[in-house]
């Protein structure tokens, strides 16, 4: 009995810190903040506006907003202008 209480132990407290570990990291990547989403209008005097819709900055789908002149891509405002493409959650 004592041998398997020996050998048992470290197992088990191996599985639960993996487990945390696990767990932890999880909890990390679904907490990303939200971005603020602009679109690109070369008609203005600033180019990239305000969309009003807060995406990811990382996925697979590409977030798009539709403002009246059909679905366009939302991106992250970098300075003055629009730099990366954002994603939908």
């Amino acid at each position: 009995m004592k041998i398997l209480k020996t050998s048992l132990l470290p197992v088990v407290l191996l599985f639960i810190g993996a487990g945390s570990a696990f767990a932890t990291n999880l909890s990390k990547e679904g907490k990303r903040a939200p971005v603020q989403g602009h679109v690109i209008r070369d008609d203005q005097p600033q180019p990239c506006q305000d969309a009003n819709i807060e995406c990811q900055d990382q996925g697979s789908v590409i977030c798009t907003v539709n403002l009246g002149m059909g679905s366009e891509p939302v991106f992250e405002k970098v300075g003055t202008s629009c730099g990366n493409n954002l994603y939908f959650n």
